[in-house]
C-alpha cells in the first residue's frame, strides 16, 4: 500500500516555486509452507521539499529529503518475539536518511546550458543486532546540454552518488545462528 500527498506552487516574482511531497509505503510478503508462515515487511515514510528560484534564464533548485525505513523478517520456526502482526519477528533493521541538495542550471547563450549541483546525505542505520552505523557523504554532479530547438537536445553529464549503510532486502537480514527463515 502506498499513500502520497503532493503540493506545488510555481512562485511569482521574487518568490520561489515550492514542491512538497510526503509518502507512506507499506509492503508485506507472507508465505505459508505447511503450518509455518514466514515473510518480510518493509515500511517506509518520508518527505521532500524543493524550492525553485529563477533569475532570468537561470534556475536554482534547492531543498531537503527525509526517509525512514523499518524492515522486518517473520519466520515460521516460532523463534523471536511476536509483534503486532501476530507473527514471530526474527529480525528488524531501521534506517534514516536526511539530505540537502542544490542544483544550478545556467544558460550559456541560446543553444547551451550547464548544470552544477551537490547533495549532502546523512545515514543512520541500526542492524538486527542493535549495532548503529552513522555515515555521511557528498554527491556532486555537472552537465552540459546542447539544445538547438525544442524537439531535440543532447546532454553530457557526470555524477557521483554516495550511498550509506541502510536496511537491505528483508530476505537477506541476518537473523542469527540456528534461526531458519
Amino acid at each position: 500500500d502506498t499513500f502520497t500527498v503532493n503540493w506545488a506552487s510555481k512562485g511569482e516574482g521574487a518568490l520561489p516555486g515550492l514542491d512538497l511531497n510526503a509518502y507512506l509505503d507499506d509492503n508485506q510478503y507472507l508465505r505459508t509452507a505447511g503450518f509455518r508462515t514466514y515473510g518480510e515487511e518493509a515500511r517506509t515514510h518520508g518527505a521532500d521539499a524543493k524550492l525553485t528560484s529563477r533569475f532570468g534564464r537561470h534556475k536554482l533548485e534547492y531543498g531537503m529529503n527525509y526517509s525512514r525505513q523499518n524492515v522486518s523478517v517473520y519466520n515460521g520456526t516460532k523463534t523471536g518475539t511476536v509483534d503486532s502482526t501476530g507473527y514471530y519477528n526474527a529480525g528488524r533493521e531501521t534506517g534514516t536518511i536526511n539530505g540537502l541538495f542544490a542544483q544550478q542550471t545556467l544558460a550559456l547563450g541560446e543553444l547551451f546550458s550547464a548544470g552544477l549541483g551537490v547533495r549532502q546525505d546523512w545515514y543512520d542505520y541500526t542492524d538486527t543486532h542493535g549495532q548503529q552505523f552513522k555515515q555521511d557523504g557528498l554527491s556532486p554532479n555537472a552537465s552540459l546540454t546542447f539544445a538547438p530547438n525544442d524537439a531535440f537536445s543532447t546532454r553530457l553529464s557526470y555524477a557521483e552518488a554516495f550511498r550509506g549503510a541502510g536496511p537491505i532486502e528483508a530476505y537477506l537480514i541476518d537473523v542469527g545462528p540456528g534461526t531458519a527463515v
